[in-house]
């Protein structure tokens, strides 16, 4: 499992999504593995995972706005 130190909100897309399990996690986004990444008051989750073809498999916000 690979933890993402940095809170996320939901102003950053899936595009820095991304690019912070790339580059920050060092974590493949073909694996398809799910990436979750949290807030700092854990009330709101991006989850990301992208299907081996090169298409999003799922990826999304969830929690209150």
């Amino acid at each position: 499992m690979a933890v993402n130190k940095r809170n996320i909100t939901s102003q950053y897309g899936v595009l820095y999504l991304i690019n912070v399990t790339k580059t920050e996690l060092k974590q493949d986004i073909l694996s398809g593995d799910v990436f979750v990444f949290v807030n700092r008051r854990r009330t709101h989750i991006e989850l990301l995972t992208w299907e081996k073809d090169g298409r999003p498999g799922a990826s999304g916000t969830h929690g209150d706005r």
